[in-house]
């Protein structure tokens, strides 16, 4: 499912069984039906902090958060590569990469302009290209 707020109320006002982010959900789908099989509801522990953010996170607690698809799309962005440049060397659409980066102003809560994303690459860049991610 989605990171959105609203979204999550909506699903739990119909009574869902359980929630996995689709960000996450190769990884959290076996956990999910395994734990569904015993008990009565399952949410995804990533959860709490995405729609609840404390705004205590460091940098790179929030940069650590995002998927392995959003980090690389970051990595290039840090390189200064426009979306359709990021588009062509990742072999998706142009659209995809704006999901993608709408997802990531979110998740790392960057305010401002439309270049926000940008300089918030340049400057943790220290965080994006070191091991392990």
């Amino acid at each position: 499912m989605y990171h959105d707020t609203a979204l999550f109320e909506k699903a739990k006002s119909l009574d869902i069984n359980g929630y996995v982010l689709k960000d996450f959900a190769l990884e959290e789908l076996k956990d999910c039906l395994e734990y569904l099989r015993y008990k009565r509801q399952w949410f995804t522990s990533r959860l709490s902090k995405i729609l609840t953010p404390t705004g205590n996170e460091t940098d790179y607690e929030k940069f650590k958060s995002l998927s392995a698809a959003e980090k690389k799309i970051v990595s290039l962005i840090a390189k200064r590569k426009s979306s359709k440049e990021i588009a062509e060397q990742l072999f998706i659409t142009e659209k995809t990469i704006e999901n993608h980066r709408s997802n990531v102003i979110k998740k790392l809560r960057i305010s401002g302009s439309k270049n926000g994303l940008l300089f918030w690459a340049i400057n943790n860049e220290h965080l994006i290209t070191s091991k392990p991610v």
